[in-house]
């Protein structure tokens, strides 16, 4: 099943219409035709983060094993692929111009801070930066796990 069918059941599951779950999220009812009846696989993050939360669910529960997602930035030229592996983890290809790398697994909070920081023009992608390498600097945000170098 794909993600707008999958999207669909979860709405039905929670006895609401597309156009309450649409007044109930802000998502234009156009928008949530677009991913439900056309099963759209070209989804904003933005819009499957508002989604998945006011569902109350993970945003893993939205994807199949093997469903793909494809987003592109027409801002900044990237395309990326959020797929669902046999794990159930969230895996993400970031393709940069001709540069691809995969991110594995995805947390929710990667998700998101990804998002965000794309979002950021590069003034603000630098000091975003800059603040994350501050935190790292900081005992108790560290995990236990080593940490990556940063320069």
């Amino acid at each position: 099943m794909a993600i707008g069918k999958h999207i669909e059941q979860q709405i039905k599951n929670k006895n609401m219409s597309l156009k309450e779950f649409s007044k109930l999220s802000g998502i234009s009812y156009n928008t949530l035709y677009a991913i439900v009846k056309r099963d759209n696989s070209t989804i904003k993050p933005e819009i499957l983060k508002k989604i998945a939360h006011t569902l109350d669910i993970q945003l893993s529960d939205l994807f199949d094993i093997g469903d793909e997602l494809i987003y592109f930035n027409s801002e900044d030229g990237t395309r990326d692929t959020i797929v669902k592996d046999e794990n159930g983890s969230l895996k993400q290809h970031i393709h940069l111009g001709n540069v691809s790398f995969a991110k594995y697994p995805l947390s929710e909070n990667e998700f998101t801070i990804i998002n965000c920081f794309k979002q950021l023009n590069p003034t603000g992608q630098k000091e975003a930066l800059k603040r994350i390498k501050e935190l790292t600097q900081l005992p108790q945000y560290l995990s236990s796990l080593k940490p990556p170098t940063t320069k």
